[in-house]
């Protein structure tokens, strides 16, 4: 008698479509309609992430990619939201990526702007930004919300996600370094371009340094830059929360 195990792992080939498995069924077509539901929904999840790279890519070719890709990494979350994250990997290493080498960056553009989406934001702040900077503002550690994220590419990935979007497609694209600061405002993810400088210092941030600390590690960052980089923060409310060194 096979063990639980081995009956479940049995059950998930027979869904993923294993016809080793399908062909020893008497009842194949039954089974079917579960394995066809869950592939179909997967694929969904999936086309509602990744919607730049199914219009550059064409409806049928992401098609078969999500299918191959539904056979490698089944969903392990009752979440449909969180199934996907490794997709960029898997472009990366399919034979796609040597016709559009910007393709892999731009489905972490697109899973980083779901994450942001359906992070949890919570402000727990007494104070507007600007006024704990008034007192020993280097002295603070800053967290940032949830839906902050950070991107570094060689290529130029949120104008070509912005040209998918609009189904503008070009296949030839130039690189070009880039570094987004991705977060959400109500609804709607937005991401900048920020300097290279900006981005090493929101990255120390977000790896929980002291802001004399960032400082002390981003000596080319300039006045307007910081400024307006707190200026951001301060304008969005993007820092949950805000500590004091010890």
């Amino acid at each position: 008698m096979p063990s639980l195990r081995n009956t479940q792992d049995l059950f998930l080939k027979g869904i993923l479509g294993h016809r080793s498995i399908l062909n020893n069924l008497i009842y194949p077509e039954r089974f079917a309609v579960y394995s066809d539901g869950y592939v179909a929904r997967l694929h969904r999840a999936l086309k509602e992430t990744y919607v730049a790279c199914e219009n550059l890519l064409s409806e049928d070719l992401f098609l078969k990619l999500a299918k191959s890709y539904i056979q490698d990494h089944p969903s392990n979350s009752y979440n449909l939201n969180r199934y996907g994250e490794v997709f960029p990997k898997f472009l990366k290493d399919s034979n796609v990526t040597k016709s559009k080498p910007w393709l892999t960056d731009l489905a972490n553009l697109e899973w980083l702007i779901s994450e942001s989406f359906h992070a949890h934001v919570d402000c727990q702040l007494d104070l507007p930004l600007g006024e704990y900077l008034k007192v020993k503002w280097t002295q603070l550690y800053l967290s940032l919300n949830d839906s902050c994220v950070l991107l570094e590419s060689e290529w130029p990935v949120h104008a070509i996600w912005k040209l998918a979007k609009q189904n503008e497609i070009h296949q030839a694209h130039e690189p070009k370094k880039i570094f987004l600061f991705i977060y959400r405002i109500g609804d709607e993810v937005i991401f900048n371009p920020i300097s290279k400088n900006q981005h090493a210092f929101l990255h120390l941030v977000h790896m929980h340094h002291s802001l004399e600390t960032c400082l002390e590690q981003c000596p080319d960052l300039n006045e307007s830059e910081i400024t307006n980089l707190f200026q951001l923060l301060s304008k969005h409310q993007l820092v949950e929360s805000i500590e004091l060194v010890k």
